[in-house]
């Protein structure tokens, strides 16, 4: 049987549409090979979520956000996931929102309930949940810091401010005088100082004769007190020899 070029026309724009589907989808990530499940959550915020954004189960990308779009009704995002098919998921599963890490964009982490027994089917929606990244913690710790440090300086300016009013043109200058004065009678105590070191040199040998002189009459002082000690008999014979 011969194929005639009509045949072979269609078959290759067939071929060239099919081609054409799969080559978008698998730039949407979508597999066209392999099932999904359709989950919904609701937001109120996405924190910056974007769509075609992972879907992670225990670090493992299951899925991704399909689409983002808002509720007229209760004025929430709701987030559509696409899973695959052989990762089953509770029905009382958390989508939590979370930052991998600084470069990286939002994502969202698949927490499962393991004590739940029932899986959750396509359409149902899923619990949702919002994880703090690293900048957000750090500004979450550094925010009642802020708040602090505003009320110190606060406090300083307003300390500030009470010592200016207290002191006046007047009181500065005589505090300034004040200063002044004890400058200078620390400077003459200084001087003084140095006149009483400089006559304690000049007399040096006048002061150690008086020492010496001093050391003698309290030896010969000694003498005399111990000799008015010894008992009256001793001295008798001394005396008897003299008469």
């Amino acid at each position: 049987m011969k194929i005639t070029r009509e045949i072979k026309t269609a078959v290759l724009v067939i071929a060239s549409i099919l081609l054409f589907i799969w080559g978008y989808s698998f730039l949407k990530g979508r597999d066209l090979l392999t099932s999904y499940k359709t989950f919904y959550v609701e937001y109120d915020n996405v924190e910056g979520l974007a769509p075609s954004a992972p879907v992670t189960l225990n670090g493992l990308v299951i899925g991704k956000a399909n689409g983002i779009t808002f509720s007229d009704s209760s004025g929430k995002l709701i987030v559509e996931l696409q899973i695959k098919s052989d990762f089953p998921i509770s029905k009382s599963s958390i989508a939590t929102i979370y930052d991998p890490g600084l470069i990286g964009g939002k994502q969202i982490m698949i927490v499962p309930n393991l004590e739940d027994k029932e899986l959750a089917v396509s359409g149902q929606k899923l619990q949702s949940g919002v994880k703090l990244g690293l900048t957000d913690l750090v500004a979450e710790k550094l925010a009642p810091l802020q708040v602090k440090l505003d009320n110190v300086l606060s406090n300083a300016d307003k300390m500030l401010v009470g010592i200016n009013n207290v002191l006046d043109k007047k009181s500065q200058q005589d505090l300034k005088n004040a200063l002044s004065e004890l400058s200078q009678t620390i400077a003459e105590f200084h001087k003084t100082s140095q006149s009483v070191n400089g006559m304690m040199a000049d007399n040096k040998t006048h002061i150690n004769g008086i020492v010496t002189d001093f050391h003698k009459v309290s030896s010969n002082f000694s003498k005399i007190s111990d000799s008015c000690n010894k008992p009256i008999l001793v001295k008798l014979p001394k005396i008897f020899k003299l008469l």
